[in-house]
């Protein structure tokens, strides 16, 4: 169960964080780190993870607040958690450039990594992301946070999973989905409501979408109906160096419900970046 501390800046004290690794590859093996979605930690990829370590070193963790990592009080921005790929690639001496992979408010924490440091990056794969938060979807943010800060997890459960499996067939009846429904049930509250509302307040210029110079692959899910293929069409078309695929039979998270196809997809993406 390794930890690792992450060096303070300027805006931002030590952070003790939560990480695994697979796959350790000797060099020149690519490094490929993965950011997760809201509600999860590094364990909603875990199963993806080990279809890639035959190929490259891949290394998840748990963000701030979640999992086992350390849980400040104080709250935080896209930016903060976008700063803490950076600092945890410092702690852990991964070398640059490397690939990142974001799943859906992960995608967006990526995509903020990018827009800063697209010189640190191989490549960049975007899962189900989304160029910006519009207003409807701000309001619904802010509010779901506001409940789940007075009532817990439960509240939103089934509201969440709903829309996050929309459209795949008999999504009860998966017992890794259904364990992804208990899993959800342990995010601390508090910490899910304030990662809600840092991404309710995500907001880009169109300078920051030209500053992703890196290889970009953004993939969603044929079904999702959080930010559907539409949306993920509309982040490509901002990116200078993107291309855009549908997953199918797939939702709001496709490494998680079409583990195998992505996983071909992001080796094959990888390998093409050298």
């Amino acid at each position: 169960m390794p930890y690792v501390t992450l060096a303070p800046n300027d805006n931002t004290p030590p952070l003790s964080v939560h990480y695994q690794t697979w796959g350790e590859r000797p060099a020149p093996a690519p490094t490929l780190v993965l950011v997760h979605e809201l509600g999860g930690t590094l364990e909603s990829l875990r199963g993806f993870a080990s279809l890639l370590q035959a190929d490259c070193r891949v290394i998840g963790f748990d963000q701030r607040g979640v999992g086992l990592t350390e849980k400040p009080s104080a709250a935080f921005t896209m930016l903060d958690l976008a700063d803490d790929i950076g600092r945890l690639a410092d702690a852990l001496a991964i070398p640059r450039p490397f690939h990142l992979l974001g799943l859906a408010m992960g995608a967006a924490t990526a995509l903020q990594f990018a827009a800063r440091h697209s010189d640190q990056l191989a490549s960049l794969v975007l899962c189900d992301g989304t160029p910006e938060i519009v207003e409807s979807a701000k309001r619904y943010i802010v509010d779901r946070a506001a409940v789940v800060r007075k009532q817990g997890m439960r509240t939103v459960l089934d509201q969440s999973f709903n829309n996050a499996f929309r459209g795949l067939p008999d999504p009860d009846g998966n017992p890794e989905w259904v364990a992804y429904r208990h899993k959800f049930l342990s995010t601390p509250p508090d910490s899910y409501a304030t990662h809600s509302e840092a991404l309710a307040a995500m907001h880009m210029e169109p300078a920051d979408f030209a500053r992703v110079r890196c290889r970009t692959l953004l993939l969603t899910g044929q079904h999702d109906f959080i930010w559907p293929p539409e949306v993920g069409q509309d982040l490509a078309s901002r990116l200078p160096n993107a291309s855009f695929e549908v997953v199918a039979n797939a939702a709001h998270f496709p490494p998680i419900q079409a583990p195998h196809h992505v996983a071909g997809r992001v080796l094959q993406f990888i390998n093409s970046s050298h």
